[in-house]
């Protein structure tokens, strides 16, 4: 094998350096972002629950509220 076909195949795999390096952050940057997502739906389920136990476990907290018109219970 002669010298420039040596130094052509070590340009090419120190070219693959680079790209494969940024192809790694992109998929990284995916599966974070896939995580930050499930985690908010979770936390947004779980206020959701704790806002209406609240209003579900003592109705006469609320009963000036349902008086008024700011709250409204959905049955």
């Amino acid at each position: 094998m002669s010298i420039k076909v040596r130094v052509v195949l070590f340009l090419a795999l120190l070219m693959l350096y680079p790209w494969s390096g940024v192809q790694y952050l992109r998929q990284s940057e995916k599966n974070i972002r896939a995580l930050e997502t499930d985690y908010l739906k979770d936390r947004i389920i779980d206020i959701g629950r704790l806002i209406n136990f609240s209003f579900n476990s003592s109705p006469k907290r609320f009963s000036r509220l349902q008086a008024s018109g700011f709250y409204s219970a959905a049955s």
